[in-house]
């Protein structure tokens, strides 16, 4: 009797690209990879943005499995299986038959031969039509555009917001948020957890998840300033690569003026709001990177402009390998952004490279004034070439062919006439 495979044995089957493409199409579009050679990925898992989702391809300790996730700041352990249902809110069978599918292998049938031993082996001609049929779905899946009305989002009662106060923190006002902008976004207190609570809706309304900004010294030195609110038993996460903050209340403002800006954190949306009461056109993508989904988003609301303005994570004197670095992966994350938004619309990107912003300062953390200097100097983006050869020869290449056709008609004729010499000497 021949065996179905198991989801260990499915698991082992994933290379590290794998992840990576599966991580990406969850919405961490950036990762990084430590000392050891460990990737690292956006707390997806429970909605966060920090980098403290560990991937263990292979256990460096005895007795424990590789193919292993570990959130650091709130989920612990867990399987690519165990990340998939949390995220999506599905079912394991959905989630081993969706890992099976893009590995190319059938889960219905039967994937391990009679006598085989632990471990799959596969005839290396049927691993490269797998790979085709991968290949295949992700290119499918990637062109195909993404239905927002499909229900991904979980939905909450709205009545929980009742049981925290109505209290505002003072420290927001002095940071350019004003008591309009947070009674506005539905801001409250949860006063036994020392946080801010934040509630997400979606763009019709419906309550999707609850966050909060925590107050407490030891939870913001542990990465814990922003996570989903934990009460009564319930936990109020969501994936927020599928939604984008604000644009429920700011969506009239934005269809009227055709335009979108997309900022990082939510109290960014709030200080927009407190400096053009009821003329916000902005949104959080709650991160620095932004999903498919979020992109079809704001497809949907028929804007003409999209306006990027990410937090400033960089120094403006750049003196060392990674002070360049990390100047030169903001590069990466605004362009992978624009990237996916330039080929439908006008894209515009916000940009400081002096003293208006301090580190880590988002656009609208210094004021009013300070904002609209940076967006009346903003940068239209327009994509270009990555590989310099492919620019060069897209530049020059009626000079190459010119050079080619002339090359060749002279190799043609010299030929030419070798035959005749021959000819000659034959006769």
């Amino acid at each position: 009797m021949a065996e179905r495979m198991t989801s260990t044995e499915l698991a082992d089957l994933l290379t590290k690209d794998d992840i990576i493409s599966l991580m990406q199409d969850l919405g961490s579009d950036d990762y990084t990879i430590d000392e050891q050679g460990d990737l690292k990925f956006k707390t997806i898992c429970h909605g966060g943005d920090s980098n403290k989702l560990y991937y263990y391809h292979e256990s460096t300790e005895p007795n424990k499995n590789g193919r292993t996730f570990h959130c650091y700041t709130s989920c612990g352990s867990m399987s690519i299986f165990d990340l998939l249902m949390q995220v999506h809110n599905w079912t394991f069978m959905q989630t081993f038959n969706f890992v099976s599918n893009f590995k190319g292998i059938d889960s219905s049938g039967i994937n391990k031969p009679e006598g085989f031993k632990k471990g799959v082996e596969i005839c290396k001609d049927w691993g490269f039509l797998n790979k085709y049929k991968k290949m295949q779905s992700i290119q499918q899946a990637r062109l195909e555009k993404v239905d927002i009305n499909k229900s991904i989002l979980p939905s909450y009662n709205k009545s929980i917001l009742k049981r925290f106060d109505k209290i505002y923190p003072s420290s927001w006002e002095t940071e350019y948020i004003s008591t309009e902008a947070m009674a506005k976004f539905g801001i409250r207190f949860y006063t036994i957890q020392w946080k801010v609570v934040i509630p997400h809706y979606d763009i019709n309304g419906e309550l999707v998840g609850i966050r909060g900004r925590s107050f407490l010294t030891y939870e913001v030195e542990k990465g814990n300033k922003y996570m989903p609110i934990y009460y009564n038993k319930e936990d109020y996460r969501h994936p927020l690569q599928f939604n984008l903050y604000g644009l429920y209340q700011n969506k009239k403002t934005i269809k009227k003026k055709k335009k979108i800006m997309l900022l990082e954190s939510e109290k960014a949306i709030m200080q927009c709001e407190t400096f053009y009461p009821n003329e916000n056109f902005s949104t959080a993508l709650c991160g620095s990177s932004m999903s498919n989904y979020q992109r079809d988003l704001i497809l949907s609301l028929d804007v003409n402009e999209v306006i990027i303005a990410l937090d400033k994570q960089y120094l403006t004197i750049r003196e060392t390998d990674k002070q360049i670095k990390e100047y030169d992966d903001y590069i990466k994350k605004v362009k992978k952004i624009a990237d996916r938004l330039v080929n439908y619309l006008n894209v515009y990107i916000v940009f400081c490279d002096d003293d208006r912003l301090d580190y880590k300062d988002s656009p609208s953390d210094k004021g009013k004034e300070i904002l609209e200097e940076l967006m009346k100097s903003k940068i239209k983006y327009r994509k270009v070439y990555d590989n310099w050869e492919e620019k060069i020869w897209n530049t020059n290449k009626w000079i190459f062919t010119r050079v080619i056709q002339n090359y060749l008609g002279m190799t043609l004729c010299i030929l030419s006439s070798q035959l005749e010499v021959l000819k000659m000497f034959t006769n």
